[in-house]
C-alpha cells in the first residue's frame, strides 16, 4: 500500500530505515510506529565521520555510494522530497497519497521541478519551483528580493516601541515591494524570443537590467535599492569588477541624493568585502564606516553587524604593515562576533578568520585545525561546490602545508581549485590564487609537470 511504499522510499533515499529499536519487541514496534512521527530522510543522514577512511574518501557510506557527500545530499532531500515521503507514511490513512497513482504523479512533479502536492503551496513555495525551472532568467529577481526582504523584517526583531516598530516595518516592507516589482518587471523584459534563442551571460543580463535603471532618476532610494541588488547578484555571479562599479553607484546616490542609513551600511560593506578580497587597504576604513553606521541604527540587523565585524577582523590582518596592535583589535572583533550568537554560515566564516589570524602569529597547527573546523561546518550547510567551501578548502591546504603534510595539502588546493572553477568558471581570481598555491605544492612534492600545468593555469588567469 501508499505507507509501505513510503517506507520503501525512505529507505531507498536515506539509506537508513524510518524506526530505529532498541530491543525490537512488538509493543516497542507497535509503540514507536503508531505513535511517533519518523525523521524526515534527510535528518538520517549522517553527518562526516571523525576519521576519514580510504575506501569512501572519509564520507558516510550512503552519500560515498551517490558520489555525493552528506551536506549535498541532505539539501537534495530536504524539502519537496521530506515531503512527499512523510505524506505517504502518514498516521491517518485520510492524509497520505490516496493512491500509488497520486505518489508516482507527486514524484514525477518533484523530477519536473513543479509543485509538490506533499508541500504547503505558499506563493514563496510556488515561486521558488519558478525559480527553480527558469534559473537562469529568474536570478536577478530572486537575489533582489532576497537582499530586500531581509530589511522588511528588521524592526521586529528589536525592542522598540510597538508604534515606531510597526511604521519602521511598513515602510521598509513598502520598500522592498517597490524595489522587487521593478526588478520582476525589468527580468519580465528579457524574453527569450527576443534575443533569437541566445543564452544570455551573467554580464549581459546585469548590463542591461542597469540600463533599465536609468527610468528611476526620480526615485533615488528606489534606484539605490536596485542597484545593490544587483550588485550582490554581480559579486555571486563571480562578477566582481562589475559589482564594485555598480555599489560605487549606489553609495554615490545615497551620499547625494537620500539617506537610508542601513541601505548604506550594506553598500559600503559589500564594497569592503570586495577590497578584502583584493587585499587593499581600503577595505579597513569601508568596513569601519559600515560598523559604525549599523551601530547608530536602533533597529540594525545584529547579523549583518557580526558579518562585518568578522570582515573587518579579516581586513585588519591583510597589510604587510599589520601588527601586535591590529591583531589585537581583529581578535577582540572575532571575540565581539561570536559572542553575538553566530548562525552555522557565519561560525564557518569565523573559524576561518581565526585561522587566519593564528595563521598570522605563526601558529600553524591551531590555523590548520580552525580550517578544519569551518571546512567540516561548511560541509554540513553548505553545497559541496559552494565557494565558501573552496575558502575552506584553499585555507586547510595551505595548513597543511604548513604542518608537514604534503599530499594532504596538495588535496586539499586541488578541491579548492576544483570548486572554485565550478563555481565561477574559467577565470576569477580566487581560482587563479588556488591553481598557483596547488602548482607550488605539486613541484614541492616532486611533481613537477603536473605543478606546471597548474601554474600555467594561473598565469593564463592573470592575463588580460
Amino acid at each position: 500500500d501508499v505507507y509501505a511504499l513510503g517506507v520503501v522510499l525512505y529507505e531507498l533515499l536515506s539509506g537508513q530505515r524510518p524506526y530505529t529499536f532498541a530491543t525490537g519487541s512488538l509493543q516497542e514496534i507497535e509503540d514507536l510506529v503508531c505513535n511517533t512521527d519518523p525523521r524526515p530522510p534527510s535528518a538520517r543522514v549522517a553527518f562526516r565521520d571523525d576519521h576519514e577512511s580510504a575506501d569512501t574518501g572519509g564520507l558516510p557510506r550512503t552519500s560515498w555510494l551517490r558520489t555525493s557527500n552528506p551536506s549535498t545530499l541532505r539539501q537534495g532531500l530536504s524539502g519537496d522530497l521530506d515531503s512527499i515521503v512523510l505524506k505517504a507514511m502518514e498516521k491517518e490513512p485520510a492524509r497520505r497519497y490516496g493512491t500509488a497513482a497520486e505518489l508516482r504523479q507527486d514524484l514525477l512533479n518533484y523530477l519536473e521541478g513543479r509543485p509538490v502536492d506533499a508541500h504547503a503551496q505558499t506563493g514563496l513555495y510556488r515561486m521558488g519551483k519558478f525559480i527553480r525551472r527558469n534559473r537562469l532568467v529568474v536570478g536577478l529577481g530572486s537575489a533582489a528580493a532576497a537582499a530586500l526582504v531581509i530589511g522588511a523584517g528588521v524592526a521586529t526583531a528589536f525592542g522598540l516601541e510597538a508604534q515606531r516598530a510597526r511604521r519602521l516595518a511598513e515602510d521598509q516592507a513598502q520598500r522592498a515591494q517597490r524595489t522587487q516589482d521593478f526588478m520582476v518587471s525589468v527580468l519580465e523584459t528579457f524574453d527569450p524570443n527576443e534575443t533569437d534563442g541566445q543564452v544570455l551571460s551573467s554580464r549581459s543580463l546585469i548590463t542591461r537590467a542597469m540600463a533599465e535603471l536609468d527610468t528611476l532618476s526620480g526615485q533615488p532610494l528606489l534606484k539605490a535599492g536596485s542597484l545593490n541588488a544587483l550588485g550582490q547578484v554581480a559579486f555571486n555571479l563571480g562578477e566582481r569588477h562589475l559589482a564594485d562599479s555598480i555599489f560605487a553607484m549606489s553609495e554615490q546616490i545615497l551620499r547625494r541624493d537620500t539617506l537610508d542609513v542601513p541601505l548604506l551600511a550594506t553598500t559600503l560593506s559589500w564594497q569592503g568585502r570586495l577590497a578584502n578580497e583584493r587585499e587593499e587597504p581600503d577595505a579597513i576604513e569601508l568596513l569601519r564606516q559600515a560598523v559604525a553606521l549599523r551601530e547608530s541604527d536602533p533597529a540594525h540587523s545584529d547579523r549583518l553587524l557580526a558579518a562585518d565585524l568578522l570582515e573587518l577582523a579579516f581586513a585588519l590582518t591583510v597589510p604587510d604593515s599589520a601588527g601586535p596592535e591590529e591583531y589585537a583589535e581583529s581578535q577582540d572583533l572575532l571575540d565581539r562576533a561570536h559572542a553575538m550568537g553566530l548562525d552555522e554560515r557565519l561560525e564557518a566564516r569565523r573559524l576561518e578568520y581565526q585561522g587566519d589570524l593564528e595563521f598570522t602569529r605563526d601558529d600553524y597547527v591551531a590555523a590548520r585545525e580552525l580550517y578544519r573546523q569551518s571546512r567540516d561546518l561548511r560541509l554540513h550547510v553548505l553545497p559541496e561546490n559552494h565557494p565558501e567551501l573552496g575558502r575552506a578548502w584553499l585555507g586547510l591546504g595551505v595548513g597543511y602545508r604548513w604542518t608537514g603534510q604534503p599530499d594532504s595539502a596538495v588535496f586539499a588546493l586541488q578541491r579548492s581549485a576544483e570548486i572554485f572553477a565550478h563555481a565561477y568558471g574559467e577565470r576569477h581570481p580566487l581560482l587563479g590564487n588556488a591553481l598557483y598555491r596547488t602548482g607550488l605544492q605539486l613541484v614541492r612534492t616532486g611533481r613537477v609537470a603536473d605543478g606546471e600545468s597548474y601554474l600555467r593555469q594561473a598565469i593564463d588567469q592573470s592575463s588580460p
